[in-house]
Formats: C-alpha cells, sequence, structure tokens
C-alpha cells in the first residue's frame, strides 16, 4: 500500500529494482495529472454553446470558494498540508508560515490557494485587451511547449554557469543532484535569480510564437497537446 502511495503521490521516490538499477519517481503523477485533467474540462467552459456571462459568474464563484476553503482549513492548521503553520516574531512573517503550503507533491491546501486566484483571474481578464495581453496569451497558447522549452534552457545555461562557478566535472553529478551540474552549494543570490528568470522568458518567447503559428496551421494529433 506504501509502495503504492508513492508511485501515485510521491515525489523523489526510489524503488530499486535490483543491485544496480532503480526506478526514481521524479513527479506526483495522481495530483498533477488531477490538475490538468481539471483544466482540461475547464476548456469546454469557453465554447460557444456557454455565455460570457454564465462562464464568468461560474469561474468567479468556484475560485471565490476555493480560495474561501483554503483560509477555512489552513486556519484550523489540520487537515490539508503536511506543515502545519506557526505564530512568527511578527504578522508578516506569520502570514508567510500561513500561506507557506507543500507544492512537491502539490498539497490539498497548496491546489486551492492557487487555482482559486487562477479561476478568478480567468473570469476578470477574458475581456481584456492590448499588446501585453496578446504577449501573455502567446506563452498561454503553447504552455506544455513553453514548460519542456524553458526547463531544458534552464538547464543547458546550468552548464557553463557551473564551470565558471569553479566546479569540476568530477562534482557534476551527485546523489543530491540527479540532474546534473547542480551541487548543493551551487546557486546565485535572489536578485541574479530573477535576472536570469526574465531572460528564460524573453528567450523563449520568439519560440513560443514560432509554435503557436505551427500549431495553427498544423493538424497532427500531438500537436494539440503542446
Amino acid at each position: 500500500q506504501n509502495t503504492l502511495f508513492l508511485l501515485l503521490h510521491g515525489r523523489n521516490a526510489v524503488f530499486a529494482l535490483n543491485a544496480k538499477h532503480m526506478v526514481l519517481m521524479g513527479y506526483s503523477v495522481l495530483p498533477w495529472t488531477g490538475i490538468m485533467i481539471l483544466g482540461y474540462c475547464c476548456g469546454t467552459l469557453f465554447q460557444p454553446k456557454y455565455s460570457p456571462v454564465f462562464r464568468r459568474a461560474l469561474l468567479l464563484r468556484s475560485g471565490a470558494v476555493l480560495m474561501v476553503f483554503f483560509v477555512v482549513l489552513r486556519f484550523m492548521n489540520g487537515y490539508g498540508n503536511p506543515a502545519p503553520w506557526t505564530t512568527q516574531k511578527n504578522a508578516w512573517y506569520t502570514f508567510l508560515s500561513f500561506i507557506n503550503v507543500n507544492k512537491y507533491p502539490p498539497s490539498l491546501l497548496f491546489s486551492c490557494m492557487t487555482l482559486g486566484p487562477a479561476l478568478v483571474l480567468l473570469a476578470v481578464a477574458e475581456s481584456w485587451q492590448g499588446k501585453a495581453v496578446r504577449t501573455l496569451t502567446t506563452y498561454g497558447n503553447v504552455p506544455l511547449f513553453y514548460f519542456i522549452g524553458h526547463f531544458l534552457l534552464i538547464h543547458l545555461l546550468c552548464v557553463p554557469a557551473f564551470f565558471a562557478s569553479g566546479h569540476s566535472f568530477s562534482e557534476a553529478y551527485t546523489a543530491s543532484s540527479p540532474f546534473g551540474f547542480r551541487p548543493a552549494n551551487f546557486g546565485y543570490p535572489l536578485p541574479v535569480v530573477y535576472a536570469i528568470w526574465l531572460f528564460i522568458v524573453g528567450t523563449m518567447y520568439p519560440l513560443c510564437r514560432w509554435f503557436k503559428h505551427y500549431k495553427n496551421t498544423h493538424r497532427q494529433w500531438w500537436v494539440r497537446y503542446l
């Protein structure tokens, strides 16, 4: 039973097949699959048979219910997240503890905290127009393409940054770094991380725009899922 739970819900769970081979569960299959299925189901609301008024009302109500549910359940400080929140040295740090919920694997409270505001934003942003909106929808039209692309780009950039930081190839792969070139003491200050993030997002934009055009002009079955 515990093995089945780890297979479906665990992250970084290791199962030994024999003395030389193992299986690593790098992602939480069950919760993320459920969230993605919910996203596909939510997409049906944007079919012509549903009016914008009905869609907006349903999204607003659903998002508000999830946010209220998050606050109530989190305040009870029991079920819904592995770690409870605690009173800190001031109100701000207590608030940060309150919203510090588990993402890997996603807890019930993490799902409510993120999906609730997302549904509300989806409702109010439907009528937004402008260049910024068109830019953001470029990413939104090819979400899985962006995710895979930015993931690969980040790890490619890790390689020269790894060697530029003075590390040797012998340190590239360790037990705590299965993806390679990311030892425990490797990293940058937060401002540099934000700069790298902006660079990644900007670099991915022309690629996403190209694939969006490809997606709109080709009808292979797999294209729809990227």
